[in-house]
Parts: C-alpha cells; structure tokens; sequence
C-alpha cells in the first residue's frame, strides 16, 4: 500500500483490530478540530497514534505474515527513486515505512518532505552489509533518509497503487540525478525505474493484482487494473464531480464521529460488492471449465 492505503495495510498486516484503526481515526481527527485543522498536522498525529496502537514486536508479526506486505513510499536522499519496502528490521523501521508513505508535501507538514533518521544495526549487521554489499550501501543504510509520500512511486494511471514488480529492486539502493533534475522529471523517471524492475522480477510469482482506491477509478482515471480488478466506490454518472469534491474533503478535513463510520461502512459495502461479484466469476469459470471437459470426454 501506499499513502492512506500503506497505513490500512500496515495496521492490518500487525494484526490491529479495525475498531482499534477506527477508534484511531476519530481521535486524530479530534484533535485536528481542536487544533483548527488538518493541515500540517497529520503527521505528527499519526506518529503519535502508530507508537500507542502498534505491538511491541509489529514488524515480526508483519515480517511473519504469509504472502508479502510491502509499503511505498518515494526516497529523495541518500537515493532517489521509488521504494517498496517488504522487510522491517525494528517497529520503528516499519512505523518510518508507514509514516515515509504518509508524507504528502506541504499537507501532512508544513515541510515538502519527512527526514528520517536511520535506526542504527548491530555490529553483526554492519559486518553482514560490508560483506555483502560493500561500504557505499552500508554507507547508504545509515544515512538518515528523505522521503515522500507513497503516491509518487508509480505513473499517474496507478493513482497510487504500487506494483509489485518494484519489490525486487527497492533493496538495490542506486545514486540517480539531483533532486531539482529529478523532481522536473519524476513521471519519466518512475516508468523508467518501473520498466527496469519489470525486467528483474520476472520470478516474483504475482498472478494477479487487484487495486484498491477510495475514489471510484473512472474519476481519477486509474487505467492499471481491469475492471473485474477493481475495489473502489461506484462511480456516480449523476454527479461525478459533486462525488469525488465529497471525497476529497473527508480525505483532507477532520471528521465527526458518525462520519468516521459511516465512511468506514461504506468501504466495507465497496469490499463486499467485490467478493460477491468474484464469487460469481469463480462459480462462471468452473462452470465453463466443466463443460469444456465434457466436450473433450
């Protein structure tokens, strides 16, 4: 996941129960309302919640879970380009993959993006590193990190959702152009950095991908996933732009309590469509499967 969706996919994967996130949510968007607002705030909110709600031992549990669980989030320095971070060495390693996705410029904070000090390894994991990699990318590992928000890893069609093909390279650290030069070019730059890492993942065994969005993809244009592919709301052909205004608001503005779970309620309705609509496909699928097997008999 990445932005919003890395901290609904962090908080699952370490096994926080939803009316925990929910309790969560309403707590943060409490203090927005006392603080005038959500801008700039949210951040340090969030950083404050992650460190009351997350086990002790989050990363083992995430690192623990069958399947992957990856975050994205845009690294500016000591390398620049997108990242899909799959392993977490400490709980503060995963609370800074959470809060490196979260980091909108000049939303989240007042600043355009989030400096994160990096958690010093052992003795044993410096050795590990200078022997496998060499003293750059150990260099690399130690350094504080800049980063920015999950949404600017991927092409602007994605809206977002990462690829898994970025997992194979995210741990590849590489020195690429300035920032300024980066940042004129960043669209460029990320389906470039995504078309070398379709190269080197071609053994990640991903059968399928399903993009989960809280906008309805026709409204934001998000052409990565095939229809059937699709988890978002309905798009609305009456008021498409009354709908997604709607949405951008309980997006970027503090929420009442009975707002929180009415939008919560919603999504949960948007997931169930889905799975009794792929339930279909499955019952149609093994059905055509049986009649060409007859055909054959």
């Amino acid at each position: 996941g990445s932005s919003a969706g890395a901290i609904a996919v962090a908080s699952h994967a370490a096994q926080v129960k939803p009316e925990i996130c929910l309790d969560t949510t309403i707590r943060i968007c409490e203090e927005c309302f006392r603080q005038g607002g959500a801008r700039g705030r949210l951040l340090p909110l969030l950083e404050a919640e992650l460190d009351a709600i997350l086990d002790e031992n989050a990363h083992h549990i995430v690192n623990a879970r069958p399947g992957l669980t990856a975050l994205a989030y845009y690294e500016l320095f000591p390398n620049t380009g997108p990242r899909l971070q799959s392993h977490f060495e400490t709980r503060d390693d995963l609370t800074d993959a959470i809060l490196n996705s979260s980091m909108f410029p000049f939303f989240s904070t007042n600043w355009p993006w989030r400096l994160a000090k990096k958690i010093t390894s052992t003795a044993k994991d410096t050795d590990s590193i200078l022997e496998s990699k060499g003293i750059g990318t150990m260099l690399a590992n130690f350094l504080p990190r800049i980063a920015m928000d999950g949404y600017f890893t991927v092409p602007f069609g994605r809206f977002g959702c990462p690829d898994f093909e970025m997992v194979k390279s995210s741990d590849r650290r590489r020195r690429e152009p300035s920032f300024t030069e980066n940042v004129l070019a960043m669209e460029d730059k990320v389906e470039d950095q995504l078309a070398a890492n379709l190269a080197q993942a071609k053994d990640a065994n991903i059968d399928r991908t399903v993009t989960i969005s809280v906008f309805p993809h026709d409204s934001v244009f998000m052409t990565a996933s095939s229809e059937h592919d699709r988890i978002s709301p309905l798009f609305d052909e009456e008021d498409p732009i009354g709908q997604v205004q709607e949405l951008l608001r309980c997006a970027t503005q503090p929420l009442t309590h009975k707002e929180v779970h009415e939008l919560y309620e919603k999504g949960l309705g948007d997931a169930e469509r889905w799975v009794v609509e792929e339930g279909k496909r499955a019952k149609l699928r093994d059905e055509l499967l049986r009649n060409e097997a007859r055909a054959t008999e």
